[in-house]
Order: structure tokens, then sequence, then C-alpha cells
């Protein structure tokens, strides 16, 4: 195969395996922003329980047991003989034991109803915040649904545009992976190497490994060049029009039937694939 078409053909290999990667970070960091969100909403502090109004049966209890306490007194001192002198001073205890003991059974009821009232509104309050919680959880959740099948179409895309690329049979299976794409295809750009020398290339399996060891770093280094370059030229007539003549041109003058397939295949893929990158905005998104 010619070779500047074999250079476009690993050049857009290599750019949809990257935009693949980056499609799967950019999904874990949507999911992991989502549902970040989620806990929040859903593990929010909800109000206690209502309290009892005990305080003013309590009270009671207290009165009927300090009542009888001096009905006992009092038999003593009747028997005792001591009526007479210690009736007057009894009943006065009495009317003033009764009158403090019924103020503070009526402070007791009044404030436990103060305070059943407010736990009321506060439960009523919190039953409202609760539904438009709720109301937000299910809005969260919807937009995270629809998020993630963009997402997910938008990689079917990638996979779907990879596959055919593939399946033209051009590279052999141990190279169809990123970081062979990068080797061959920086091998092949800076030199007039063809496809078969480069394979033969007696440093390729050295080179691939010192790429696998600093992958990451390499793509973060230059991915947001490579699709700033990918979606010019995606929106750039002129470059596509010029490659996809010169893609014409090798399958009108190529003798051999099966190359010409291929040079008409490329030709289909490249232009699918530069209508992909064309509207990948979120490709560059927090780079």
């Amino acid at each position: 195969m010619n070779r500047k078409a074999l250079i476009l053909y690993i050049r857009d290999l290599r750019d949809l395996e990257i935009a693949a990667r980056r499609i799967e970070k950019l999904y874990q960091e949507e999911k992991k922003d989502y549902e970040q969100v989620l806990d929040s909403l859903e593990n929010g502090k909800f109000m206690s329980e209502i309290e009892e109004p005990i305080f003013g049966v309590l009270m009671g209890c207290g009165v009927c047991f300090l009542m009888g306490y001096f009905c006992n007194w009092l038999k003593k001192l009747v028997a005792l003989q001591l009526w007479n002198y210690c009736f007057f001073g009894v009943a006065i205890f009495f009317l003033f034991m009764g009158i403090v003991f019924l103020f503070a059974v009526i402070s007791g009821v009044l404030e436990n109803s103060r305070k059943r009232d407010e736990a009321q509104k506060n439960n009523a309050r919190e039953e409202k915040r609760i539904a438009d919680n709720q109301e937000l959880i299910n809005q969260v959740k919807s937009n995270w649904k629809k998020k993630e099948t963009y997402i997910q179409s938008e990689y079917r895309k990638v996979y779907e545009l990879k596959k055919n690329y593939y399946d033209q049979n051009i590279l052999a299976k141990p190279y169809r992976n990123l970081p062979a794409l990068i080797y061959i295809y920086d091998y092949m750009s800076t030199s007039s190497a063809s496809l078969s020398e480069t394979l033969l290339h007696e440093h390729i399996d050295y080179g691939i490994k010192k790429i696998v060891e600093r992958l990451d770093y390499i793509i973060k280094q230059n991915q947001a060049i490579i699709f700033n370059q990918h979606r010019q030229e995606a929106r750039n007539q002129t470059m596509i029009d010029q490659n996809q003549k010169m893609l014409s041109t090798l399958r009108r003058t190529e003798a051999n039937t099966e190359q010409t397939a291929q040079y008409a295949k490329l030709s289909a893929n490249y232009s699918r694939t530069c209508a992909y990158f064309s509207m990948a905005n979120y490709l560059e998104k927090n780079f």
C-alpha cells in the first residue's frame, strides 16, 4: 500500500484509540460526580421524631403522691388528737401546694403543647424537604441516564470506526493497540520507511515497550494537540479533498484488485472518521 495512505490510516487509528480512552475516562469522571451528588442527596440529615408530651403526666403523678402522703400524715395527727392545733396550718399548706402543683401541671401541659406544635411544623417542613429532595434525586438520575446514554453511544461510534479500520487487515493483530500505533506513526512520519520496513526494524519491540511504560504521560502531553489537529482537519474541506483525491488516484491507478478495494475502504473510513471528529466537542473537555 502507498506510504502516504498507510500513514493516514495509522494516524486515524491512533487518534481513534486515544479517543476511546478519553471517552472511557470521561465516563468514569462523570459517573463519579453523579454518584457523589446522589449520595449527598440520598443521605441528607433528617429531623428527629416528635417528642411525646409526658411532662404533665409526670407532674400529675407527683401531685397524687404528695396528696396521699399528706393524707396519711393527717390521719396520724387525728390519732394523736392534734387536729385542733394543726388543721388550720395543714389546710393552708395544702392550698398552697395545690396552687403550686396546679400551676406546674398547667405550665407543663402548655409547654408540651408548644413543643408538639413546633415539632409538627418541623415535621411538615421536613416532609416537604424530603419531597423536594426526592424530586431533585429523580432529576439527577434522569440527567445522568441521558448523559450515560450519550457517552455510550459515542463510544460505540469510535468502536465501530476502529473495527472498520482493523477489518481491512493491514496491520497484524500484535500491532492493533495504541502503543504500537504511536510508535509506527512516529517512525514512519519521521522517516522514509515503509510499513514492512518499520515492522522489521530491529528497535520496534524496545520502542513499543518504552511507550507502554510512559503511555499515560505521552497521552497526557499529546492528547490535546492530537485532537485539536484532527478536529481542524475534519473541519477543513480543502484538506479532506486533498486526502480523498490522493486515495481516489491510488484507487484508479492501482492494478491490483485487492489494493484497489483497500483504497476504497480507506476512503470511506476516512470520511466517517472526519465526520466523527468534526462533531466530537466533548473530547476537548477538561484537558
